[in-house]
């Protein structure tokens, strides 16, 4: 091992094993092989263990708070290829091994602050056994920004590999930056922690329903390795399909940090779950593929800051903030959508549907609560101005429909509905109007599994006033970005993805 280039916090361990083997020829890179062998021979970087009392204490003050909903605890590393881990060589050239041991945790997830790979190197990060890997990620993965997010690895153990010719092995830049030690959501163990059972899956929506294409603009944001948000593709009236997406500014992206965003879309139960059954509250298998962002783009003010002190009647506090993705290779195998909006002044109306089946005159709210498999929440009474920490007269005020459709996909159907709600890990989802065009983004609320009266309900900053108001400092208008051609649109429909013959993305979402 060569020096460190690196300090390593003083509770982060490295522990050699005893020397891999050097291999015998027969693995060709190309190939994506592995030996069982090398992966537990990999040298480990050991992290602290969890204290999980600590963890839930603080939670538990901050949950729901007005920011990310907290998933992991980031462990800063900063350590490359040059001062930790092993590289051996064999006749198809060199592979540089580190297993990363984070003892009880339930996932785990890697940030690399350089990632600068030459062409013929691949990064994969393997599960202990082999079973799983994320990648493989290659040159041709690499960001204007030079950062590398990845989605999540289940378990408390991984493997990362790096194949690279022997010729190039000078040209590798890779520094690992933070280790997500994640410790609860997706199938954590603690039931307490999974998304409540009153929320309706988007599979419960009929083939032919309206909110299909609404429902494949919405993404899970996983944030600095950490932090759970949702957010919404966005169209503009160039009608480019530039990767804009929408979410709130108190899920605390910003220009310093807005490259280290990977959004998940498509994270759905593959079967309707009656909402409120036992089968409602089971979380599927995590996905692994992602969308890499490139930049924070602009903002408006948090309304959960309490300084600086607010401006104007409303304070601009709509909680919005525009991001942009990065546009993967297999864009057309995610077949998103770029939601339209609506920037009008009117509180939106929503309606009773003519038949309890349909969904068509609602309105709606499609989220990840608690990070977990996409939702989809209705309300049929019209929106009103809300206020919420220190925004005045800047939200729509949503009332949950207390009686949800009974949409085709419930089987067998039942007598009624359990209301859905919203909840930490939804902030920043889209509230679409009756014409399924987004007029909001969720900043937080009363709203819970049970709620009844004014308590099923939540407050969405309202687009009409982003739109054109008070932005952070550094920001364009949100104007600017959804309207570059100073149309002066107050509607825009949404857009689909241009079809192309990309082949499908993976059933699990594991290359394995």
């Amino acid at each position: 091992m060569r020096s460190r280039h690196y300090l390593l916090p003083a509770a982060i361990a490295l522990f050699v094993a005893a020397p891999a083997h050097a291999g015998d020829g027969n693995r060709p890179a190309s190939a994506y092989q592995i030996e069982k062998a090398s992966l537990i021979e990999a040298p480990s970087m050991r992290l602290p263990p969890l204290d999980r009392d600590a963890l839930a204490a603080t939670d538990a003050l901050t949950d729901g708070k007005g920011r990310p909903w907290r998933f992991a605890r980031p462990v800063d590393v900063m350590v490359s290829t040059t001062d930790a881990g092993r590289w051996t060589r064999d006749a198809d050239g060199e592979r540089w091994t580190l297993a990363i041991d984070a003892g009880d945790a339930v996932h785990l997830n890697f940030g690399f602050s350089r990632f600068d790979l030459p062409p013929g190197a691949q990064l994969r990060v393997f599960s202990p056994d082999g079973s799983l890997q994320l990648g493989p990620y290659t040159h041709e993965d690499e960001l204007p920004h030079g950062q590398w997010w990845t989605p999540l690895m289940p378990g408390g153990q991984a493997v990362l590999v790096l194949d690279v010719p022997t010729d190039q092995r000078g040209a590798v830049d890779l520094v690992l930056q933070r280790v997500g030690q994640g410790y609860r959501g997706f199938g954590a163990i603690n039931p307490r922690q999974k998304s409540g059972s009153c929320n309706m899956d988007v599979a419960c929506l009929a083939a032919g329903d309206p909110w299909n294409a609404q429902r494949r603009s919405v993404a899970r944001l996983l944030i600095g390795g950490a932090g759970l948000c949702t957010g919404g593709l966005i169209n503009n009236t160039a009608n480019n399909r530039r990767m804009l997406l929408s979410t709130a500014s108190h899920c605390g992206i910003t220009a310093a940090n807005g490259a280290q965003v990977v959004a998940l879309f498509n994270y759905e139960s593959a079967s309707c779950r009656t909402p409120g059954s036992a089968a409602s509250g089971t979380v599927v298998p995590e996905p692994s593929g992602g969308v890499q962002s490139l930049a924070w783009i602009a903002g408006s003010s948090n309304p959960f800051n309490t300084q600086p002190t607010p401006t104007g009647p409303t304070g601009d506090r709509t909680d919005w903030t525009l991001i942009e993705l990065s546009t993967p290779p297999n864009l057309a195998a995610l077949n998103v959508h770029w939601a339209g909006w609506t920037r009008s002044a009117t509180a939106p109306t929503c309606s009773v549907p003519a038949a309890p089946s349909e969904t068509a005159g609602l309105c709606a709210s499609i989220h990840h609560p608690s990070g977990d498999e996409k939702r989809i929440t209705f309300a049929q009474t019209n929106m009103t101005t809300g206020n919420i920490a220190t925004a005045t007269q800047a939200h729509w005020n949503v009332a949950w429909d207390p009686n949800p459709p009974l949409v085709p996909g419930i089987q067998p159907p039942p007598i009624s509905v359990t209301p859905g709600v919203t909840e930490p890990g939804s902030s920043g989802s889209p509230l679409f109007d009756s014409s399924r065009r987004i007029v909001g983004v969720l900043s937080g609320g009363p709203s819970f599994c049970g709620a009844t009266g004014g308590s099923l309900a939540d407050l969405y900053g309202k687009l009409s006033i982003a739109f054109s108001g008070t932005v952070v400092s550094g920001s364009p208008t949100i104007a600017s970005v959804l309207d570059p051609g100073t149309t002066g649109a107050v509607t825009l429909d949404g857009i689909d993805v241009e079809a192309t013959t990309e082949p499908p993305i993976f059933a699990n979402g594991f290359e394995s």
